[in-house]
């Protein structure tokens, strides 16, 4: 069977898999809003011991909910120029202790790597599995090659 789609988010699936995982023993109501100051300082200190090439993490409070998103600096494929590049924001629980918390930053670095991969790989001078749709918006998923092909 050839595949139809690639995903090119996969670590999408495991980030809802991480909130059910953590939804079934939390008591809250998700998304969480209205997040105590204790809280924000809390998953700001865990993310100051975090690492990753030059990018950066950022918190923010959104309709009372705790986003969390990367920040990357990376090279537009098309100009060359250089940009900061967001990642999608999260919505935080307040309850993930401290691994859950880690896991998740992680999990959104490999959806942002993967988006990035997908922008720059080059297969005969075409990105073939280019991640946006025409009017720019990102994609979660892109057609494979084998999917290209015609069936005969």
């Amino acid at each position: 069977m050839r595949d139809r789609a690639l995903d090119i988010n996969g670590t999408v699936l495991d980030r809802i898999d991480l909130m059910r995982s953590h939804a079934k023993v939390c008591p809250r109501v998700h998304p969480v809003r209205n997040i105590a100051p204790s809280t924000i300082e809390h998953f700001t200190e865990l993310l100051s011991h975090i690492k990753y090439k030059d990018w950066e993490f950022k918190l923010r409070l959104f309709d009372g909910m705790l986003m969390f998103q990367v920040l990357c600096k990376v090279d537009d494929v098309s100009t060359g120029k250089p940009f900061e590049n967001y990642g999608p924001p999260y919505p935080l629980c307040p309850d993930f202790d401290d691994d859950s918390f880690v896991d998740f930053v992680f999990r959104a670095v490999l959806q942002q790597e993967m988006h990035e991969t997908a922008e720059y790989f080059v297969f005969k001078g075409m990105r073939v599995y280019y991640p946006h749709d025409p009017s720019g918006q990102p994609l979660d998923r892109v057609p494979s090659l084998q999917s290209r092909k015609k069936r005969g």
